[in-house]
């Protein structure tokens, strides 16, 4: 029995998630669970595919257990939108190569809202959606990014500077797409050292002023902001964190 055959005949959902976060399997029963079929998921960046996922339990959860290889168990919905809702038990354990595996059921229909469980999600559902109010709020662009500078969120401002009317038309592309070709290389290296170490940097755009940008790694991705007494006349950059 191949692989998908073996994840197809569990009644659990399973998902498996590669070192990139592209999502690299989804069973039959995630499908039945969620209502999402595979040909809608596999193959797009987790993140992407799941942007309400971001800065919560959730994100840390996979975080911590791609560090750490310690396997944990969570409580999520998949529509924290509403409440009460279907609640899911998943369980995270890393598979060999830096896998990700997240196998979950079904709890019950709806929790009571006097349960630990049902305040805890919504508590993660009140600080995702204050996130959002602040993340959209902000003046200056902000965008969020993978270490690999793949666009997994945007504010408007965010969306202006990129020529582009709706934010969410951004989610997945990436950022070198608005850089001049001689400079993408340089874009590239600094995202990615940025994870490790904070960043400076001049962001071109083309067909915009500069921007003057520090990058600094924040969970799974990057955020960059104007650095303090650079020249007023310089366009300010994008900023924004890896979570929500």
């Amino acid at each position: 029995m191949d692989t998908k055959a073996l994840l197809d005949s569990l009644d659990q959902g399973v998902v498996v998630i590669a070192p990139d976060w592209t999502i690299a399997q989804w069973s039959a029963a995630a499908s039945r669970l969620t209502g999402l079929p595979a040909d809608r998921v596999v193959g797009r960046n987790f993140w992407v595919a799941f942007p309400t996922a971001k800065g919560i339990h959730m994100e840390r959860v996979l975080q911590e257990v791609l560090a750490d290889g310690q396997p944990q168990t969570f409580m999520t919905s998949p529509r924290p939108s509403e409440f009460p809702t279907v609640v899911f038990e998943t369980r995270v354990t890393r598979a060999p190569h830096n896998h990700l595996v997240l196998v979950f059921r079904q709890v019950r229909e709806e929790l009571s809202p006097e349960s630990r469980s049902a305040q805890l999600l919504a508590a993660s559902e009140t600080e995702r959606r204050l996130y959002l109010q602040l993340f959209t709020s902000l003046p200056t662009p902000a965008l969020v990014l993978t270490a690999d500078g793949q666009m997994l969120d945007a504010n408007p401002e965010g969306a202006k500077l990129l020529g582009v009317s709706d934010p969410l038309a951004l989610r997945g592309r990436p950022l070198a797409d608005w850089a001049p070709a001689a400079q993408r290389s340089a874009l590239a290296a600094a995202l990615r050292d940025a994870v490790t170490r904070r960043q400076e940097l001049q962001l071109n755009v083309e067909g915009r002023p500069a921007v003057a940008a520090r990058c600094a790694g924040v969970g799974r991705g990057t955020r960059a902001e104007q650095p303090a007494g650079r020249d007023r006349g310089v366009r300010r950059a994008a900023r924004g964190g890896s979570a929500r």
